[in-house]
């Protein structure tokens, strides 16, 4: 696929944490790379007022965020790019324009970071992160309300709400951090717990995908670029008494569940959202329908049994 219908894709497919980045050629190859974190802990408080120093270290954390990406994200590495980005944001901040944005990128290094982290109150704690990018214009009003409060508002609310609120709304319902300090110590907490909830006995419920498929774009100034719909999976599992729902796609692998609510044993229907008025059908042929208030089909998914 080229450059152009890889960004078609990654914006159309709707997945927040699709992300498209330019590497200069003159950079060494990702995949070769492996900048050790609790080194990196230390080098950060060794940067002064370097230039340099800030841009290498800001390299070397992009390096670890894109070496592990699409089908291959970790999150732990996610993890510890977060904590070294809060680090970094706490001691340094967005004083220097020069140390965040590099010519070739969408968006800058640390916000380039958070989007990526998997869990709703870490993002929710290091927010300071965003919300001085965006003070500072270090991002846009479109990239900070489309983008990144977006992605936050989607771990624990409907994103069908989100256009019913104005930005203000949105930060007050949400009540992310807005000081000038992230606590490191919370972001480590909230993470631990949640790795104990992934280390628990999983009951696999279902497992279910949506059939890939082709799509042809023509552009304004002639030709056409091919975009493929790539497979969308979702997993229902239980964990004691607690169901959750996991979305996911062959290039964007996270291991976000979230709770989501029983709402018929009998026709084994489920809902993400008290909100929310669609809900997830497990039908009688153990396939997965989408279905709107009214019944009718937003979405079918085929059965994969359970992994």
């Amino acid at each position: 696929m080229s450059q152009n219908a890889s960004m078609i894709s990654c914006w159309v497919s709707g997945f927040i944490n699709c992300v498209s980045v330019i590497i200069i050629s003159s950079l060494p190859l990702i995949s070769q790379i492996n900048y050790d974190y609790e080194e990196l802990k230390i080098e950060l408080n060794t940067l002064g007022d370097s230039e340099r120093l800030h841009q290498r270290f800001l390299q070397k954390l992009f390096y670890r965020d894109q070496r592990f990406r699409g089908g291959d994200s970790q999150i732990v590495n996610d993890h510890e790019n977060l904590v070294l980005a809060s680090l970094y944001y706490n001691k340094y901040g967005y004083s220097q324009r020069d140390y965040q944005i590099r010519k070739d990128a969408i968006q800058p290094t640390l916000c380039l970071i958070w989007i990526h982290n998997w869990i709703g109150k870490n993002q929710s704690t290091s927010f300071p992160i965003i919300l001085d990018a965006f003070s500072e214009e270090f991002i846009s009003d479109h990239l900070f309300s489309k983008y990144y409060l977006l992605g936050l508002y989607i771990k624990f609310y409907d994103r069908k709400d989100y256009s019913d609120y104005s930005t203000q709304e949105i930060i007050r319902k949400l009540q992310p951090n807005v000081t000038d300090k992230i606590d490191i110590t919370k972001l480590e907490s909230d993470h631990n717990e949640y790795m104990l909830l992934l280390a628990q006995q999983k009951e696999c419920i279902g497992l279910w995908a949506t059939t890939e498929y082709t799509k042809d774009h023509v552009l304004p100034e002639g030709g056409i670029i091919t975009e493929t719909i790539e497979s969308e999976y979702v997993e229902i599992v239980r964990f004691e008494n607690t169901n959750y729902i996991k979305m996911y796609s062959k290039n964007w692998v996270e291991y976000s569940y979230k709770p989501v609510k029983l709402l018929s044993n009998k026709n084994r229907e489920f809902r993400i959202f008290d909100n929310d008025t669609a809900f997830y059908e497990i039908t009688s042929y153990n396939d997965l329908i989408y279905r709107s208030s009214n019944g009718s089909i937003i979405k079918q998914y085929s059965s994969l049994g359970c992994e």
